[in-house]
């Protein structure tokens, strides 16, 4: 399975100046075997004049105009996304991104978030990052999570345009406790680690290592 920070591990390996484009980790059922994608390089903006990508995209606006979400919001957010995430994309996963955007965009700022998962054992981190190198602050947060024995199941990455401010990157990690199981909101886990995953993009690389 992915032991706390593997994923940490493999960026290590690869070449130190390659912009981060995309990361997912998948873990089987019975933990005992991993699949780790990074992918390195310029990120593909969505485009407007491949039809498939606009067709996706007025699809994913009429389901959020039914779930009674706010088009302009999603739309502006659609518009400055990743053509991976608009042609992978579910409506929810749009409408959720999208507020979560609009929360940071044009600021320095760090959204984190924790949610529930249909099952119990595992919990969602969501670490949302205003204008932040994207490489290093997954590498960041990969190892507070591990170093908080949390493991990895699930992890994405996206990046997404924010005119004038750079980024918003958004972190999105399926994971399990040290003690096998969710992490509590109210837990001494998840206590420690959410201001630590906040201050993650002031962190100093040394004072990080000594965490």
């Amino acid at each position: 399975g992915d032991r706390p920070g593997l994923p940490k591990q493999i960026l290590d390996q690869l070449p130190a100046e390659a912009p981060l484009r995309q990361v997912k980790v998948h873990t089987s059922a019975d933990g005992q075997l991993a699949v780790d994608t990074i992918v390195l390089g310029d990120i593909p903006r969505f485009d407007p004049t491949e039809a498939a990508q606009q067709a996706r995209l007025d699809t994913i606006l009429g389901l959020a105009k039914k779930a009674g979400a706010d088009l302009d919001s999603v739309r502006s957010f659609l518009l400055r996304a990743s053509a991976d995430f608009v042609r992978s994309a579910t409506a929810l996963r749009a409408i959720r991104c999208a507020d979560r955007y609009a929360a940071v965009k044009g600021t320095e700022d760090t959204l984190v978030q924790l949610e529930p998962e249909a099952d119990p054992t595992l919990s969602r981190v969501v670490i949302t990052v205003g204008n932040a190198t994207p490489r290093r602050m997954f590498e960041r947060c990969a190892d507070l999570l591990g170093g908080h024995r949390v493991n990895i199941h699930r992890a994405f990455v996206d990046v997404v345009e924010d005119p004038g401010h750079g980024y918003v990157t958004l972190f999105s990690y399926l994971v399990r406790g040290p003690d096998g199981r969710a992490l509590d909101a109210d837990g001494a886990s998840w206590r420690a680690l959410a201001p630590a995953l906040a201050r993650a993009k002031w962190i100093s690389d040394a004072a990080l290592a000594l965490s």
